[in-house]
């Protein structure tokens, strides 16, 4: 769960009432991991979620998500090491009604102690949709149809305040793409664990 908001400049037909805000789009799924650490091997861990539409506007270019419901199915690789270094890559595909979206990931990080993890991560974000941004059959109530193409880049923090509770800075910017705006986003998070 939680609030997103983005904060943009008003421009009629694009953003005619600047930033927007809402409740984020929400995901239950399951996970299974593939425990590789005896082996020294990497842990495989593959998922299976439904994603439900966050209470928000769409229909302009600062819409802080698409709209839509659909499914994600992911799979990651992480390797973590005995220095405390970890390494990860991953790829997701979000199966929405309006279009597709293939994410890949890679991150690094590095354990400070038994409770503090700094870390940098890289997103190549593409979809399949077949609208651009002002061509032709475009309008701003179709925004989540557009074939949007960004690379995000950013840094992380995250502690534990014990084994089932910790709390998460992210800072990232959007540094190329097509189809999009190139922005900053700070995210703020709390995890609870079963």
């Amino acid at each position: 769960m939680g609030y997103v908001k983005s904060d943009f400049i008003i421009i009629p037909g694009l953003a005619p009432n600047g930033g927007l805000s809402g409740g984020q789009d929400s995901r239950i799924g399951v996970r299974y991991s593939f425990v590789g650490a005896e082996d020294e091997l990497p842990t495989i861990t593959i998922g299976l979620a439904a994603l439900f539409a966050g209470n928000y506007d769409t229909g302009a270019l600062p819409a802080v998500g698409d709209g839509e419901s659909g499914f994600v199915v992911s799979a990651l690789v992480r390797q973590a090491f005995d220095s405390g270094l970890l390494l990860n890559g991953g790829v997701t595909r979000r199966q929405l009604s309006v279009r597709d979206e293939t994410i890949f990931n890679l991150g690094a990080g590095v354990t400070l102690g038994d409770a503090a993890l700094l870390s940098v991560f890289y997103q190549d974000d593409s979809s399949n949709g077949n609208l651009d941004i002002g061509g032709p059959g475009f309008s701003p109530a179709r925004f989540p149809e557009v074939d949007e193409e960004f690379l995000l880049c950013g840094i992380g923090g995250s502690f534990s305040v014990s084994d089932t509770l910790s709390f998460g800075l992210d800072y990232g910017r959007k540094r190329d793409g097509k189809n999009t705006a190139k922005s900053d986003f700070v995210s703020v998070s709390a995890s609870t664990y079963f």
